[in-house]
């Protein structure tokens, strides 16, 4: 074959298959004979292309997270505190906000001279709750003030922490199931029946304070005090009238069932009606 029939040869093959469209830097290849819906869409794409191209240009930078607080897969998270995601950018003025399951009643804010979101519970989350945080991405996700968006969306997971043995006496005692009183310590805070916040926040970290007893009882009952805890005779037993009171099983035992029941009567102040009932019995003879 002459060298002008191999020309030829290659010319045709070009010609049949491949036209070049250069633009911003971008290239795509399009078949002659393809239909005109190929070429919108190979166009759109090079438009596309020549957008980002212009944007990075015009410096606007991709919005990313920098930190979340809690932080990733964190364990025993105090269910009454905030949840902080913080950016590479501040967000634009209505862009969505993330999303939280299980849901939960709060509001997403911004955090003053940062940043940051904040997304503050009205109560809080229950104990040892599973949480995630979505932060929406993408065309219809997060926007930052100066254009850039967040790439795709990421979800922030974190398990919630019990409430404290600790709290479980001081509760008891303001709805008058124990017979002492409990006083927060100076500078510390009081949660006050009705508040529901401040209930659950001392559910999972109580305040200092100090029990005392109240008058009349016999030195045969202040005996049996150990200072509230959980195991003692005396907490155990008001467990259990609080159980009797609210139509659950009377096992003293302060799972999640009688926690929610704890909160949900200090939160309605639901006190004691019935007053410290006890009896003391003595097996040393004479038996009484």
């Amino acid at each position: 074959m002459s060298g002008l029939s191999r020309f030829r040869g290659r010319i045709a093959v070009l010609g049949a298959v491949v036209v070049i469209v250069l633009a911003a830097g971008s290239w795509i290849a399009v078949s002659a004979t393809s239909s005109p819906a190929s070429h919108a869409a190979a166009a759109a794409r090079v438009h596309a292309g020549a957008k980002a191209h212009a944007n990075t240009a015009a410096g606007v930078t991709p919005l990313t997270v920098v930190a979340t607080t809690p932080s990733q897969h964190t364990q025993q998270v105090d269910g009454a505190d905030p949840v902080t995601v913080q950016f590479s950018a501040r967000l634009a003025d209505g862009s969505p906000m993330p999303s939280v399951s299980p849901a939960t009643a709060g509001t997403w804010k911004r955090v003053p001279g940062s940043d940051s979101i904040q997304f503050v519970p009205a109560v809080g989350f229950p104990q040892s709750a599973f949480v995630q945080v979505t932060i929406p991405g993408g065309a219809a996700g997060l926007k930052a003030a100066g254009g850039g968006t967040l790439a795709a969306s990421q979800t922030l997971d974190f398990h919630v922490g019990a409430y404290s043995a600790e709290r479980l006496p001081q509760l008891l005692a303001e709805l008058g199931y124990l017979p002492l009183n409990w006083t927060a310590a100076p500078g510390q805070p009081a949660p006050a029946l009705g508040d529901a916040a401040a209930q659950l926040a001392a559910a999972y970290s109580p305040p200092a304070g100090t029990f005392s007893w109240q008058p009349g009882y016999p030195t045969g009952l202040t005996s049996f005090w150990d200072n509230g805890s959980p195991a003692g005779l005396i907490t155990h037993g008001a467990v259990m009238a609080f159980e009797a009171d609210h139509g659950m099983t009377m096992d003293g035992q302060a799972g999640p069932a009688v926690w929610a029941a704890l909160l949900s009567a200090a939160d309605k102040g639901q006190v004691n009606a019935h007053g410290y009932t006890y009896a003391v019995a003595s097996q040393v003879q004479p038996e009484t």
